[in-house]
């Protein structure tokens, strides 16, 4: 009888334990770090009703060139989750906040993908945005025991794929429907638009580059059929704004997000309003 006693005493002791267990098994209300703002909006859109999400960089930062200190990654690893795309330099800040704690949970949204000449063709691209919304979802499932949370997640999911494949069907009409489909850029990365059917002349500075590429865009240009030169700056390179003084073009800036807060400024924009705009912007040399 004492014997019984004592194990009911440990039961009920024991009892509050196993509901903190639960709720960490659940993860609720934790705390998430992250990168840049394509994958944040990800986060924010399966899960951001249970978590709270942090950029590992502070705001205002060049995220290309600046670098965590070994205390901020001891912080950020006491975290609870870190997703990070492993094809950027975020794998590197993985793997260092995993041996700072190696109960860590880590997603790499960026599994089983490659990319071409830029990283931001992981979410520029619709379809490997999607790509990226489905790692995080059976990532996310697979810490996530509560069936009441994976089936949010699981709607989160598909509400986002619906729009992103909206977007992804919208630039398919916006190349089918032109009557001109050849835009002139200066960085390699606007090729994925090249497996919508459009045909894009890069004249980014590197062994690419030739003199016979620049004279084909300025025979384009003499013919009335191209007026503008894409680009992710504002300003761009010396090929480029030599060609525009000649040639009396216009720089058209698509916005890329690689940055914390992709670089949008209006708070009602994000990464959905942004690739709408984009795609209008391209529209301005398809249908001029």
């Amino acid at each position: 009888m004492k014997i019984l006693k004592k194990l009911c005493l440990l039961f009920i002791i024991c009892l509050p334990l196993c509901g903190c267990n639960i709720e960490t098994n659940n993860m609720k209300d934790i705390d998430i770090y992250t990168t840049t703002y394509p994958i944040k909006f990800l986060i924010t859109s399966l899960y951001g009703d249970y978590s709270k999400t942090y950029s590992i960089y502070p705001n205002g930062v060049n995220i290309d060139e600046y670098k965590i200190s070994k205390r901020k990654l001891e912080e950020y690893s006491k975290s609870d989750l870190f997703v990070f795309n492993s094809l950027d330099k975020d794998r590197t800040y993985a793997v260092k906040m995993i041996n700072n704690n190696n109960k860590l949970k880590v997603i790499d949204v960026s599994t089983g993908m490659k990319y071409n000449s830029s990283v931001s063709e992981l979410w520029l691209n619709p379809y490997n945005y999607l790509m990226m919304a489905e790692n995080l979802k059976n990532g996310l499932h697979e810490y996530i025991r509560d069936p009441y949370l994976q089936k949010e997640i699981t709607k989160n999911y598909e509400s986002l794929s619906l729009e992103v494949s909206k977007i992804d069907a919208d630039l398919t009409e916006a190349i089918n429907n032109a009557k001109y489909k050849t835009i002139v850029t200066d960085n390699d990365m606007f090729k994925f638009l090249e497996k919508y059917g459009l045909t894009v002349i890069s004249l980014e500075e590197n062994d690419n580059l030739s003199q016979n590429k620049i004279e084909e865009v300025k025979k384009l240009v003499d013919i009335n059929a191209i007026k503008y030169v894409y680009s992710i700056k504002t300003e761009s390179n010396a090929t480029v704004t030599n060609l525009i003084k000649q040639k009396n073009l216009k720089l058209i800036t698509i916005n890329d997000l690689h940055s914390i807060d992709g670089k949008i400024n209006n708070t009602n924009d994000n990464y959905l309003t942004v690739m709408k705009n984009n795609i209008n912007l391209i529209k301005t040399e398809l249908y001029k």
